[in-house]
């Protein structure tokens, strides 16, 4: 399958993506793809801002791991005990329930990226999935656009619980600049100044330039592993590739919509009803259950970034939280050196022998697609994905071609 074929589309649901076949250049969404990022512009040239967050969390864990600026001195640090799952199979290293043992106790490191959040007007800290049972020391990596500040939490404050999924997801840990100030420096110093209240326990341990030897030395290793390597060799001058992952997931949604409007001309596409959590609040914006909606139809859009597993040493996709309830239309976009795909989902999240993965967790579906083996070519791989794709019900809709 060429990357430039057009592909005839019929529509079995109305109303859908209704015209057939379509790609348009990138200079049609010049003002999306090249616009500025806002408050995200803080992190323009940082080192790690566009890596994902579990990639850059870690590589904060081994830089405050190893740092000679944490722990006591002399202290005995080992690996983690993988231990075992509740299926009662044998935890990998990598899925421990702790990050590793000082003199016996366990240290779990969670890191969190000083992000403007534009509902609310602020900035914030957000630490997610942290299970207080699997661990004794909880330490906290604050990433800004200048440093690393790392703190010993009390294991009390910010802490905020996620409902029913509480049990199986953790909790979450916030710490939130005033509202209306838009000087990430301002906030961060209330932010600071509320970890170093003396009416709580909180501790900071180190404060690292992102300079500094040891971050430098982490960055370089990373530079050098075979993902980072056929990730730059892919990407290298992409569009979108250098900002941060939420802020191109942002952009993508944006181009999308924007392809549904030229899609359904005379359509009315609004923005979507925020709704209320289940404990009564409202939401903002971007915490809405869908993302716009087209003549009263709910649209969700979701997109993923084709990436290479150097442990699996195939390319994949995977698009997270799912919750089919929630809309009416999925959209699914394919994020590639070679332009973003748009796909209209089917609707069918079963298991498949295709090389397609979905999962239903707490938080929804989660879909994997990967190139296969031995295709190590990311546009040899690509090509496969897509027909996987598919394979799994979806209906093209447009390409954007860079």
């Amino acid at each position: 399958m060429s990357l430039r074929r057009h592909i005839v589309v019929g529509c079995r649901h109305a109303p859908c993506f209704n015209i057939r076949s379509l790609v348009l250049p990138a200079s049609r969404f010049d003002g999306i793809v090249n616009g500025s990022a806002g408050r995200a512009d803080v992190y323009e040239g940082a080192p790690f801002a566009n890596m994902n967050a579990k990639l850059r969390g870690d590589l904060f864990t081994g830089i405050v791991r190893t740092s000679e600026l944490i722990g006591e001195k002399g202290a005995h640090v080992t690996d983690a005990e993988p231990g075992m799952r509740c299926d009662g199979r044998r935890r990998a290293a990598s899925t421990a329930e702790y990050d590793w043992l000082c003199n016996g106790r366990r240290v779990e490191c969670k890191s969190s990226m000083f992000t403007w959040v534009g509902g609310a007007r602020r900035w914030s800290f957000r630490f997610q999935s942290v299970k207080f049972r699997s661990f004794d020391i909880l330490l906290l990596v604050l990433y800004t656009p200048l440093e690393l500040i790392v703190y010993q939490h009390d294991l009390s404050l910010g802490i905020s619980s996620s409902g029913a999924r509480t049990e199986t997801e953790g909790c979450h840990i916030c710490f939130y600049g005033p509202g209306g100030v838009g000087d990430w420096r301002v906030a961060l110093k209330s932010v600071l100044g509320r970890l170093d209240a003396p009416s709580n326990q909180c501790r900071q341990v180190a404060r690292f330039s992102l300079h500094h030897a040891s971050v430098v030395r982490a960055l370089s290793n990373f530079r050098q592993t075979p993902y980072a390597v056929r990730m730059d060799e892919a990407y290298h001058d992409v569009p979108l590739a250098s900002l941060a992952g939420a802020v191109r997931g942002e952009r993508i949604q944006a181009i999308a919509r924007l392809v549904d409007t030229i899609l359904n001309m005379g359509s009315l596409v609004m923005d979507p009803v925020v709704g209320a959590r289940s404990n009564g609040a409202r939401r903002s914006l971007r915490q809405a259950e869908y993302d716009w909606s087209r003549d009263g139809r709910r649209i969700e859009c979701k997109s993923s970034q084709l990436v290479w597993d150097p442990r699996k040493r195939v390319w994949s996709v995977t698009f997270r939280n799912i919750k089919p309830a929630s809309f009416d239309d999925l959209v699914l976009c394919i994020y590639t050196p070679h332009g973003i795909f748009l796909y209209r989902h089917g609707g069918n999240f079963v298991l498949s022998s295709i090389g397609v993965r979905s999962e239903i967790w707490a938080r929804g579906y989660s879909v994997s697609v990967s190139g296969g083996r031995h295709k190590q070519d990311w546009s040899i791989a690509l090509d496969s994905v897509l027909k996987k794709v598919e394979q799994l019900s979806c209906e093209y809709v447009a390409s954007v071609e860079w």
